[in-house]
């Protein structure tokens, strides 16, 4: 080794250093390392400087020699040129670089296959190519390929320039021997770095890539249409100033966006994980609704129970008349969707077009039930029931009585009332909606919790009270004796309907409703009433044909007998006759022993041999039907 090189260079290269700044400075000329130092001044440039010399001797990349003057004084001397190239990775050395006569990079080419070519290259593009390259050893490019990717996996990181480093850190450790004075007039803050890696400058800043809008788009976008709120609801400017401050860098979908693209991906998204659980279900339940838009367009959904109900599409009739070829048409299309072998019920409600297409269905797939809309069919026994003169006019005595709260002091005297005989638990006076019948059972009922207060406004002096209402509600004889009997008999035809209208309802929930409702009837007719005996008659009359015609089919019957809540009770003989024929059928369409599934059946309804376990009964009152079935005795045929 050198024996300069050994004792360093750093006593032989101050007196050339500062030669050479002297001599710019007199000559009007400005040094590169002092430019690139500025506003460092001469001193502290000249120690980084030789520092630095120091190294690239240390490294064999720089030599010293001495002045042509004979003076003794030494220069630097680059080992391959006068400008020394900055130090670099070892993929460069897969290629042959050019620079020109100042020193700079301009060109470099593969060694292996000597065509690609790259007049700005750097060490990423270089990398890149090497892994590409068909000319490169496959081992070389197996290694080149690990460094690439370990560089992808640290794409938040950048290597910093190893020469800006190593200038910071000498600043660092030679500050102490600045003058005070000048350091503290003219000292550049030191942070010197333990690594040579740190984090982007990228990371203290708000940015959102494509995959993160894309995920906040689309949950924006489901929460957007799972409340049903308007498409334009995240514009304006308070909305937009709002999300601003939240997050900067995001910005929200325009109400087009939400009612294309998102709209349709969120729709498809749903409809793959419906179809998913449709294809996993064992059997299933097709129904359908029409009903009329804001706008008055008419629509029809179709709804696939697995038992859990899923909406599965709608259609627009538009200028086609809705009638039975239209309608089975539709239907037979579903049924093929969803495979028809493993639908076994069909539900619609009680239009005559309907009930033809149960027909035309039923051509093409005779093992398909087809039966009225429960909850629909309890609505139109409500409504039957309301036809009745006497319950007529007792529903519009009861609404001229609620109307008293459009009349403002009236109404101020009713709430003092209300508030003290009831406090906080007092119950508003409510008025039934056109189209829920059932809304005329609340409405009495709101009437019955508030009698008291009614009682003391319609007595009060302070403002005129219609004859009529203050008549009405002192009739405790007539008016609130009728109002109770309305009350209790129409009860469980309007819890029924709740019931039924569940997702967890099942058909055997009809049969018991339907018994409780024809019972009432039964008591009113055998009874004194306080209606008349015409309008009893009818009542009855009207309750038997809607249960008759539209609310219970055989096969409400044959689960009513089989579901472990019932076991059947209060079914006549010719009821539970249908019941056994529809069971037959499926037994015969399952390939499976018919008089081994009665034998099971007999056995089940009597509760003996293997249903004899009372344990097992016990678990039928708080499990679901479908899963006492298939969990303890799921080996039997029934």
């Amino acid at each position: 080794m050198d024996q300069r090189k050994q004792v360093g260079v750093l006593p032989l290269l101050k007196p050339a250093l500062a030669n050479v700044v002297e001599g710019a400075g007199q000559a009007g000329l400005e040094p590169v390392a002092v430019r690139e130092a500025a506003p460092r001044r001469h001193g502290e440039v000249q120690e980084v400087q030789l520092i630095r010399w120091q190294q690239a001797v240390d490294r064999g990349r720089l030599s010293c020699r001495a002045s042509a003057d004979g003076a003794g004084s030494t220069v630097p001397v680059d080992a391959e040129s006068t400008v020394m190239p900055p130090m670099r990775g070892e993929i460069w050395e897969q290629f042959t670089v050019l620079h020109d006569a100042a020193g700079k990079l301009i060109e470099a080419r593969c060694k292996h296959c000597q065509k690609a070519k790259y007049a700005s290259p750097n060490a990423t593009r270089l990398l890149t190519h090497i892994t590409k390259c068909s000319d490169v050893p496959p081992a070389l490019k197996q290694h080149y390929n690990q460094q690439l990717n370990k560089e992808k996996g640290q794409q938040n990181v950048v290597d910093i320039d190893q020469e800006e480093d190593f200038e910071d850190t000498l600043l660092s450790q030679t500050s102490s021997s600045i003058n005070t004075k000048r350091a503290s007039d003219n000292a550049i803050p030191a942070s010197p770095l333990s690594a040579k890696r740190q984090r982007s400058i990228t990371s203290c800043l708000d940015i959102v890539t494509k995959e993160e809008k894309q995920k906040l788009d689309g949950l924006f976008s489901k929460a957007l249409l799972s409340k049903g709120l308007p498409f334009n609801v995240f514009e304006g400017e308070h909305m937009e100033a709002a999300f601003k401050a939240l997050r900067p860098a995001y910005k929200l979908p325009s109400s087009k966006s939400f009612a294309g693209p998102l709209l349709n991906q969120e729709y498809n998204s749903i409809m793959n994980l419906v179809n998913v659980e449709i294809s996993k279900a064992r059997c299933l339940t097709v129904e359908l609704d029409g009903w009329n838009n804001n706008r008055n367009e008419g629509i029809i959904n179709f709804v696939v129970c697995t038992p859990q109900p899923f909406f599965y599409k709608a259609i627009e009739p538009g200028t086609q008349r809705e009638n039975s070829d239209f309608l089975s048409e539709h239907i037979l299309c579903v049924l093929g969707a969803v495979n028809a072998h493993k639908v076994l019920l069909l539900v619609t409600d009680n239009a005559s077009a309907m009930k033809r297409a149960w027909t035309l269905v039923q051509k093409v797939h005779p093992h398909i039930h087809a039966i009225g809309c429960g909850s629909h069919g309890l609505n139109l026994l409500f409504k039957g029931i309301l036809k009745l003169n006497v319950l007529k006019e007792l529903i519009s005595k009861a609404k001229a009585i609620v109307k008293i709260r459009k009349r403002r002091q009236l109404n101020a005297i009713f709430k003092s009332k209300q508030k003290q005989h009831y406090g906080q638990s007092a119950t508003s006076l409510v008025l039934p909606s056109p189209t829920r019948f059932g809304g005329a059972y609340f409405l009495a009922v709101s009437l019955q919790k508030n009698k008291k207060a009614l009682g003391e406004t319609v007595l009060t002096d302070e403002v005129d009270v219609p004859h009529t209402v203050r008549r009405n509600v002192l009739d405790n004889e007539g008016f609130w004796t009728v109002l109770s009997f309305f009350v209790k008999f129409v009860q469980p035809i309007v819890e029924g309907t709740h019931l039924i209208e569940a997702d967890d309802a099942r058909l055997s929930h009809m049969v018991k409703i339907c018994m409780n409702t024809k019972t009432l009837a039964d008591e009113v007719l055998n009874k004194e009433s306080v209606i008349p005996l015409g309008a009893v008659t009818k009542l009855k009359d009207a309750v038997t044909h809607r249960i008759r015609q539209f609310c219970i089919y055989d096969i409400h019957l044959a689960v009513y007998l089989v579901d472990p809540s019932f076991v059947g009770e209060g079914l006549r003989d010719i009821d539970c006759h249908r019941a056994m024929e529809v069971i037959e059928g499926l037994a015969r369409r399952l390939d499976l022993d018919v008089d081994a599934v009665i034998d099971n059946l007999a056995d089940f309804k009597t509760k003996s041999n293997f249903y004899s376990n009372q344990n097992m009964w016990k678990r039928s009152l708080t499990m679901n039907t479908i899963t006492w079935w298939d969990v303890p005795i799921s080996h039997c045929t029934l």
